[in-house]
């Protein structure tokens, strides 16, 4: 297993096409990917979708099963 990355590393998007956010940090890990790491990536590519200043109002999030940490997660 690689070293985990650091919180920044974890929301560290690249803007890969218009609204299209991929993670760059690919870590190798048994778990997999944890929920609070899809919401918190997701959340912050809403917020690139936006003009500044607007503010979340609530989050919503089902997992049906667990992510691959080891491959890229788009966000669209």
């Amino acid at each position: 297993m690689t070293d985990l990355p650091s919180i920044p590393e974890l929301l560290d998007l690249e803007q890969v096409g218009p609204d299209l956010y991929q993670s760059r940090a690919l870590y190798d890990a048994p778990w997999g990917m944890f929920g609070g790491q899809a919401a918190a990536q997701s959340l912050l590519a809403a917020g690139l979708t936006v003009e500044r200043g607007r503010l979340p109002h609530s989050l919503h999030g089902y997992f049906v099963r667990r992510g691959d940490s080891a491959k890229p997660t788009q966000f669209r």
